[in-house]
């Protein structure tokens, strides 16, 4: 959820920046979708209400990763975010805002869930984009948009991952930002972790480096902005006992 306004904005703008109407460059972006934003879901509408001069993305969301009845609870949270990447926007996402501002245009976003078919919705208006862009970097430092993106996450835990593992928190401990883990040990006991902790890293570092999720891909980079690198940590249901993989920034 941390890079969904980001994914999207960028998109928009990726084949119109010499345009200058707001209008063209959403027909642009409309022609492009469906667009995957990685596991959480895709990107499946760009439209101009003109009515309300409001650009409305829609989203299918895969609810596994992203709980509307959570969310519609919590707009207030996934309003700043999107107001905090707003404020730090760079290159294209900033030409976009830049053409919202000029067309003194609203933005909202509309996420539905792809089993439910529930939705929640947020909407920014023309003068809190404005405002975004005007407290800029004194209101989203790289810390405070990492910290955002930890409490986004932690609304969605607990996880499951697989049938023997279940992300429990995200978590900012020292200078890692660290991923906690149970294991049911009747399937993978963690000493076994443990005994091939080395190779798990190896498997670890592969995974992170080949994901094609921008979602992981923009994380990662905000760690390294944050000055925090990535753990694991993995705990067994039954003893107890811990194992963690860490990544330094320099690592990642």
């Amino acid at each position: 959820m941390l890079t969904v306004a980001i994914v999207i904005m960028t998109l928009m703008v990726a084949s119109c920046k010499k345009e200058s109407k707001l209008q063209q460059s959403v027909r642009q972006a409309n022609k492009g979708c469906p667009v995957s934003i990685g596991v959480s879901g895709e990107m499946t509408a760009v439209t101009l209400d003109e009515s309300t001069n409001t650009v409305i993305i829609d989203y299918l969301m895969n609810e596994k990763y992203f709980n509307i009845d959570v969310m519609k609870t919590k707009t207030d949270m996934l309003k700043e975010q999107v107001y905090s990447l707003i404020a730090t926007a760079e290159g294209d996402v900033k030409v976009m805002t830049e053409e919202l501002l000029a067309a003194d245009a609203n933005l909202t976003l509309r996420y539905t869930g792809k089993d439910s078919g529930k939705t929640v919705e947020i909407t920014l208006s023309s003068k809190e984009i404005k405002q975004a862009r005007e407290t800029g970097e004194a209101f989203a430092t790289p810390m405070k948009l990492l910290e955002n993106a930890i409490l986004l996450t932690n609304e969605q835990a607990p996880m499951t991952v697989d049938a023997a593992t279940t992300m429990t928190e995200l978590v900012i401990e020292g200078d890692f930002a660290t991923y906690h883990y149970m294991i049911d040990e009747k399937q993978v006991p963690i000493h076994k972790i443990s005994d091939m902790r080395d190779q798990m890293k190896e498997n670890l570092r592969s995974t992170i480096k080949n994901n094609p999720d921008p979602a992981l891909k923009d994380f990662i980079n905000l760690c390294k902005k944050a000055n925090k690198g990535i753990a694991y940590r993995y705990e067994g249901v039954q003893s107890g006992n811990t194992c963690t993989i860490e990544f330094t920034t320099d690592e990642l």
